[in-house]
């Protein structure tokens, strides 16, 4: 894998094992194939287009390997993390009171609305007793109206007849409505 090299096409009739040296560089000596070739050119566009990370202090992109690299305190990012911490523990602790207060508040509405709405179911009720009330009694005006027109037809009638009577038989007259008395 990265540590045994063979050339193009030729393959070594034994297999040799070869150790790691890191200060050996070897040549290929001959050229590569136009499909390795792409091949290459494809994976180097592939890690061209990969973003580039900097590290958080930038002096230490162009120090050499030898120089020793500053380290940052950890205590003041310590005291940040905990004073953030206690910051998103007292909003919690807000957002937590807010949300029992919503929900008591919540459930003193719905049991105000359960009243009221038992409320109107039941005044509901009385105005169709009402409404039945007040059909009944339509029906019964309706009725009198009748029976005071039939009255008043069976008046004339009478008169009439009455009218035809000899004078010794005639009835006194008939009134079937009541007379106001004048004060």
């Amino acid at each position: 894998m990265g540590n045994e090299q063979t050339t193009g096409g030729e393959k070594s009739h034994q297999q040799q094992k070869t150790t790691y040296h890191p200060n050996i560089t070897i040549v290929n000596p001959q050229p590569a194939s136009s499909d390795t070739l792409t091949q290459d050119d494809n994976e180097l566009n592939k890690l061209v287009a990969i973003p580039k990370f900097y590290p958080i202090l930038r002096s230490t992109i162009h120090m050499q390997n030898d120089e020793q690299v500053p380290h940052l305190d950890y205590l003041p990012t310590l005291q940040l993390s905990m004073r953030i911490q206690q910051h998103l523990k007292s909003c919690s602790e807000a957002v937590s009171y807010d949300q029992q207060t919503l929900i008591t508040r919540m459930k003193e509405v719905d049991v105000r609305s359960n009243a009221v709405t038992s409320r109107l179911l039941e005044k509901q009720k009385r105005y169709t007793y009402y409404c039945d009330q007040s059909k009944k009694l339509r029906d019964l005006v309706t009725t009198v109206k009748r029976l005071d027109q039939t009255l008043t037809e069976l008046g004339d009638k009478m008169r009439l007849i009455n009218n035809a009577l000899p004078l010794e038989d005639k009835l006194p007259m008939l009134t079937f409505r009541a007379q106001v008395k004048a004060e």
